[in-house]
C-alpha cells in the first residue's frame, strides 16, 4: 500500500518540479504566439475525469521569458472545514519542438522511462509522489503534471491523450 507523503514534502517536491518546468520553458525553442492555447486542449469534463474531482479553476499561467504556454486546472477543495486546502491539480505546458530535440531531451533526462499509447513519443520522469509526463506530437512538446491524485501517471496519460487529439 502506498504511503501518503506529508504535505510539506509534497509541496517542496512540487515547487522544485515547477522550477524545472520554468527552466525548460525558458530554454524551449519557438515563439509562444504560434502555440495553441493549452487551456483549449482539454474540456472541463475531461479534466474532471483525469483528476477524479470537479474542476474549480482553469487559468493560463504566464512565466516571464518562457517560450511555452501553460494552463493549470484545480479541483475543488477536498479538505474539511477549518483544514488546510487540498486540491487535485493538472498542469499542461505546450512548447514547439522537433522530434529529434525532444528525443535528445528524453535521453538527457535522468530516470526517463518510455511511455506507450500517448502521442508519437512519450516518457515519464519523477518518483512515486511527483510524476511528469512528456509527450511529443506534431511538432509540439507537452509537459503534463498531475498532483494530488492517487495515480498521477494515469491522470497525466488521460489528459495527454485528449490534448494531443486537438493539436
Amino acid at each position: 500500500m502506498r504511503q501518503p507523503c506529508s504535505r510539506g514534502s509534497a509541496t517542496k517536491s512540487l515547487r522544485r518540479l515547477l522550477v524545472s518546468v520554468g527552466v525548460a520553458l525558458a530554454l524551449a525553442p519557438g515563439a509562444t504566439a504560434a502555440l495553441p492555447n493549452p487551456c483549449t486542449l482539454l474540456t472541463t469534463p475531461e479534466v474532471a475525469k483525469a483528476l477524479g474531482s470537479k474542476v474549480d479553476l482553469r487559468q493560463e499561467q504566464h512565466f516571464t521569458g518562457a517560450r511555452g504556454r501553460t494552463c493549470q486546472w484545480q479541483g475543488v477543495n477536498l479538505a474539511g472545514p477549518n483544514q488546510l486546502a487540498y486540491r487535485h491539480m493538472l498542469m499542461i505546458t505546450v512548447t514547439a519542438s522537433t522530434k529529434s530535440a525532444f528525443q535528445k531531451f528524453a535521453r538527457r533526462s535522468g530516470g526517463a522511462v518510455r511511455v506507450n499509447g500517448v502521442g508519437e513519443v512519450a516518457f515519464r520522469q519523477g518518483n512515486g509522489n511527483i510524476s511528469i509526463l512528456e509527450v511529443w506530437q506534431h511538432g509540439h512538446a507537452l509537459t503534463v503534471i498531475a498532483s494530488g491524485t492517487l495515480t498521477p501517471l494515469a491522470s497525466e496519460k488521460a489528459a495527454a491523450r485528449a490534448a494531443v487529439a486537438r493539436l
